[in-house]
């Protein structure tokens, strides 16, 4: 019975996709300043991006957080949607949520096409909305003009994409088409049948994406999908036969011509890459390698990956080709930058990207994160794309000393009993309050390595003493840094410190720690210095705002949450400034399960009576 449902869903798809015209369109080349690196002596040619090509109706079409016209480059996030000229390198927000779930990494998650000169996008649901999985199909013009809220959609990796003058919108076990129309918006194809049969689908999950039928059916000539045992199959559109597709592993890329999937030893840390011919379906082995390797895409002519050093601390990029299988090292990008800018935060905030003969990825210079693009004819060379995206405002303050210290058994010497990584800030002298505000923070820093370093009596000696194979549990881990300065006006400094201590068992214990300091006396404020307000008056309205939040997720919080909230809150009550507002934090376990995570809201400054005004 599920074989003929499918039948007919692919049946209905070919008619559907059948008949409409394709049409392409050059633009002229682009030209761009780049930073300059010196390869055996010799400068690099200035590099010049290929053409572009422009989407046009009836031009197939992936959506992608990355897009590109004559003028522009997009970038397009469930949170975020920015502009960069070209001529310029200037940026330009053209729409941004107003509460973002999560603001540091706001291009992590996305999928958007730019048709004539509207840009249709997935924005994420509101915070209140994350663990539904709500999600919208939204537009806004080129210009930053006409955003509209279109349809809702739900879903994990929702992703876009445009054929035959169709929108399709896919996730893991849905598919919606839409027409658009003259106003911008979207009318819904009426074919319930299709998409109610197409539910018991899954997709192949690719690149990041997952392949919705109208793609595979154009990319391949034939759809493809997850059959009944799990098996990626082909499956004729005329006739509906079945032929495995994958002898080898798991599909992780494509390109006209090939198929690529891989196999990854986790114990051995080894990869083996394979190649599938699209036409004839031929596996053959095309390249292996040892490490921690990571598959970024693969193009007409290379197959992209990276690999983690992680005694060297860098993430090098290299490509193999597809006609040789030689191995040809780009370049090499530093991952430690600190805990609050480091390589977890830049492959959120924009993992990498090959689009038109372009490499597009997060760096971070300065305690800013940029993107930046790479013409992979001249891979040494990299420019930043616009201004920064993400700036932690640390370089306005001062500066981050990192520390890391990794303390070995006495018993079993090649045993490591804990590790340490901290980072504090270390604020700059020409702000009157430095020395003491550092000596408060340096304090908090010494005071975590002091805790991690193991006793002379430390239990796990006994234990490894016995001559038993030391587990895994008994190596401890403490570490504390932060993403930044989340208020700053030339006399009030507030950030939190976010801390990390694994000591056994399932989990560790994540820990967070707000500052708030005046940069002119080192004087580190409480609330009761910042507002005038009476100690029940504080309880009332932070009970408030937190009894809004939790309603709007009951399931999420503990039955008597409201409640701790308004035993808990006081002038010692945990916060810290932000531009919008203050910020009231409760731990895990204090509101919610371990799980949840922190909770926290953000009270608008108008809301109290401030003591200090902070900047507007």
């Amino acid at each position: 019975m599920r074989k003929k449902r499918i039948l007919a869903v692919l049946f209905l798809m070919t008619a559907i996709l059948a008949g409409c015209k394709k049409e392409q369109e050059n633009v002229t080349p682009i030209k761009e300043e780049e930073q300059k690196e010196e390869m055996n002596g010799q400068a690099e040619p200035e590099p010049t991006a290929e053409s572009v090509k422009e989407t046009k109706e009836g031009e197939p079409e992936r959506g992608s957080i990355l897009l590109e016209d004559e003028d522009a480059i997009y970038l397009c996030g469930s949170e975020k949607v920015c502009k960069v000229n070209k001529e310029e390198n200037t940026s330009q927000i053209l729409w941004e949520k107003e509460i973002a779930a999560e603001k540091l990494y706001p291009y992590s998650a996305g999928s958007a096409l730019l048709l004539q000169d509207n840009i249709y996008f997935i924005e994420n649901g509101n915070e209140n909305e994350l663990e539904t999985q709500k999600k919208a199909v939204s537009v806004v013009g080129t210009d930053g003009t006409g955003y509209q809220r279109l349809v809702e959609a739900e879903g994990y990796d929702i992703t876009l994409f445009w054929m035959d003058s169709i929108l399709y919108v896919s996730s893991h076990n849905d598919l919606q088409a839409y027409n658009i129309l003259e106003n911008g918006g979207l009318q819904k194809i009426d074919s319930d049948i299709i998409l109610k049969q197409y539910e018991s689908i899954l997709h192949p999950y690719v690149n990041g994406k997952y392949l919705s039928l109208p793609e595979s059916q154009n990319a391949f000539g034939y759809f493809l999908i997850i059959n009944d045992d799990n098996r990626l199959v082909k499956v004729d559109p005329e006739t509906g036969e079945e032929t495995e597709v994958l002898s080898q592993g798991d599909m992780v890329s494509y390109n006209k011509k090939y198929i690529l999937s891989y196999v990854y030893d986790y114990d051995r840390e080894h990869i083996s890459l394979y190649l599938t011919d699209i036409k004839t379906l031929e596996t053959s082995l095309f390249a292996e390698r040892e490490g921690n390797i990571n598959i970024l895409d693969m193009d007409e002519e290379y197959v992209y990956i990276t690999i983690e050093d992680t005694e060297s601390k860098v993430l090098v990029y290299e490509r193999i080709s597809l006609e040789s299988g030689e191995w040809q090292k780009l370049f090499e990008q530093e991952r430690i930058l600190g805990m609050g800018l480091n390589d977890f935060y830049m492959q959120y905030a924009l993992r990498p990207i090959i689009k038109n003969g372009f490499l597009y990825y997060a760096d971070a210079s300065d305690y800013k994160i940029y993107i930046m693009r790479r013409d992979l004819e001249y891979p040494k060379t990299a420019g930043k794309v616009g201004d920064a995206y993400y700036d932690s405002r640390i370089s306005e303050v001062g500066s981050v000393e990192l520390y890391e210290e990794a303390f070995y058994s006495q018993t079993k010497p090649d045993f490591l009993l804990s590790t340490v990584q901290c980072e504090r800030l270390v604020v700059d002298s020409r702000f009157a309050g430095a020395e003491k505000i550092n000596n408060v923070l340096k304090g908090e820093m010494d005071g975590i390595i002091k805790y991690a370093t193991p006793a002379s009596d430390d239990y796990r000696e006994e234990e490894i003493g016995t001559g038993q194979e030391p587990d895994n549990w008994m190596q401890y881990s403490y570490g504390s840094g932060f993403t930044g300065i989340s208020y700053f006006d030339g006399n009030i400094l507030s950030f939190c410190e976010e801390s990390y201590s694994y000591e056994g068992g399932a989990h560790g214990m994540p820990y967070w720690v707000g500052y708030t300091f005046d940069l002119q006396t080192g004087e580190k404020l409480s609330l009761k210095e910042l507002i005038g307000n009476s100690e029940q008056e504080l309880k009332d309205i932070v009970t408030k705002y937190f009894a809004e939040y939790i309603n709007q997720n009951p399931d999420v919080f503990w039955e008597d949450a409201v409640d701790s909230v308004s035993k808990g809150t006081n002038y010692d009550s945990n916060f810290f400034l932000t531009k919008e507002g203050i910020k009231f934090y409760y731990g895990p376990y204090e509101l919610a399960s371990y799980a949840a995570g922190f909770q926290s809201v953000i009270i608008p400054y108008e809301e109290f009576d401030m003591k200090i005004l902070p900047e507007q």
